[in-house]
Formats: structure tokens, sequence, C-alpha cells
């Protein structure tokens, strides 16, 4: 019994090492600073480019799409991906209808 608590304790730390981990997980982290470097390149040259003024009215109607596409994921996306897995056949069916219109009614008032 022993033997077995310490083998699973060893493999454990194995499996947690920061190495291990890094090596796992360096496809998303390096996805994630490539975006993140893209997305700071592309606003310093924007910014640079297009003057304060200009710039400045980009960023809001850049933060008011990121805006509409959270509030949009937060009242039909999600909902839709939580709740819909519970659900089969014509239930599914309708509840995805039913989701596919609040889509629409929110494309309408947005």
């Amino acid at each position: 019994m022993i033997e077995t608590y310490q083998r699973i304790r060893r493999w454990q730390a194995g499996n947690f090492r920061l190495g291990s981990l890094l090596h796992r997980g360096i496809w998303g982290l390096s996805d994630q600073a490539f975006i993140s470097a893209t997305n700071l390149i592309v606003t310093v040259v924007l910014a640079r480019d297009l003057g304060p003024a200009n710039y400045g009215a980009f960023a809001l109607v850049y933060a008011g799409i990121f805006l509409a596409s959270a509030f949009q994921s937060a009242l039909v996306t999600r909902p839709h991906n939580v709740v819909g897995t519970t659900y089969d056949g014509a239930e599914y069916r309708r509840y995805t209808t039913a989701t596919a219109i609040s889509q629409l009614w929110l494309i309408g008032a947005l």
C-alpha cells in the first residue's frame, strides 16, 4: 500500500514539473503570444499612420464591435452551448430554433 502511494506521488510530481507543463502547453502558449504580438504591432502601426483623431475614432468603433460581440456571446452563444447540451431530438431543434430567432432579433437591435 505504501509503495503504491509512493509511486503515485512520484508520478504526479514528474507530470507537474515546469518543463513538462511547458512542453505540453507550448503550442497554446506560442499561439497566444503570436496573436498578442500581432495585435500590438497592428495597433502601433495604425496609431502612427492614422493620427490621434482618426485613431481615436477607430478605437471607439473597434471597442463597440467588441462590446457587441461580448453581448451576443453572453446572450446567445454561451447559453446555447451550455443549456443546449441538455436537450435531445425535437427539444434540441426547438431550443436551437429559438436561439437562432433570438440571434436574428439581436442583429436587428444592434
